[in-house]
Formats: C-alpha cells, structure tokens, sequence
C-alpha cells in the first residue's frame, strides 16, 4: 500500500476500532444480549448479529455470512416482482409502484442465529430502513407497528439454503 492510501486509512481505521469498542462495552454493560457483532458486507455498517439467550445458537462464518445474502436478495427480489406484477395488473391507481418496493442497501439488519427443533442452523433476520427512536438496534430487536416496506423480516434454514415467513409490515 502506498504512502498516500496510508494517510487516508489510518484515521478511518483507528475511528471504527474506537466505535467498536465502544458499542462492545455498552452491549456488555446493558445485560441484553450475549453478544454484539458489526459486520461489514456491502461496505455499510449495517449488520447486528444478536442471540437469542433462549435458544441454542452458533456463530456465523463469513460463508454463513455470503449465503445469508444471497437467499435475502432473492426473497426481495421475488417480493419486488410479486409488486410490479400487481401494480402492472391494476388498470388505475393512483399509489407509486416505488413506494411499495425494497431497496435492500439502504435497509438495517438484525440477524439471530439459532439451531432449530431439527438442529439446523437458521437465522431470523429483522430488516428496516429508518431507525426512528431505535438507536439501540445494535443490542436490542426493533419491533414495530406498521411502517410498510420500511419494516420486514424472514427465516433463513442456511442447512436448506431456503426462506420462510417473507414478511413486510402493513402501512397505517
């Protein structure tokens, strides 16, 4: 690495050790959750990694991690041509299209590792795009009402390479 990427990187670096650190330490503090993970996938900081103390979990591998993201690209990307064959099938309408499809890299992500009855790995994965009040959601789940495709979740069974309960939250 040249002397010149040097000077940019060090500052960004030395700032997300700091960051982390500080995120570690309060999740620690807060009794919450047993652990707390940032990881960077699409060059956002947009990924918590919780466990649920109720259920046996495991630790995600980073091919873990690059399945995950293809099976969730594709339940949106099913989900966003289910709403264009819809909207293409109302004669008139006066609501967006836009409105109602997901854009995933602006969305947040919680994921929750967890074996189930089966001992397959799964992960319930909780996804929303505004953190309205939620600035916790590194260490704690986001549960609302309504808020329409800003609002979303699904199951992954990564032992299945498949995706259950797709769901977007109803608009107010």
């Amino acid at each position: 690495m040249d002397t010149l990427n040097l000077y940019y990187y060090k500052p960004i670096m030395k700032n997300l050790i700091i960051i982390a650190s500080f995120l570690l330490l309060n999740s620690c503090k807060s009794g919450k959750m047993n652990q707390l993970t940032i990881i960077d996938t699409d060059g956002n900081k947009n990924i918590a990694i919780l466990k649920d103390k109720d259920r046996e979990s495991f630790e995600l591998t980073q091919k873990d991690l690059e399945a995950i993201n293809e099976i969730l690209k594709t339940a949106v990307a099913k989900y966003n041509i289910e709403k264009k064959t819809h909207f293409k099938n109302k004669p008139i309408t006066n609501l967006q299209l836009e409105s109602y499809l997901i854009n995933l890299k602006i969305y947040k992500r919680q994921y929750v590792p967890f074996k189930n009855e089966q001992e397959q790995k799964e992960i319930w994965i909780n996804c929303f795009c505004s953190l309205d009040g939620h600035y916790k959601w590194q260490t704690e789940i986001v549960f609302v009402q309504d808020g329409g495709k800003c609002y979303f979740n699904l199951k992954i069974n990564l032992d299945k390479k498949t995706y259950s309960m797709f769901s977007v939250n109803g608009q107010a």
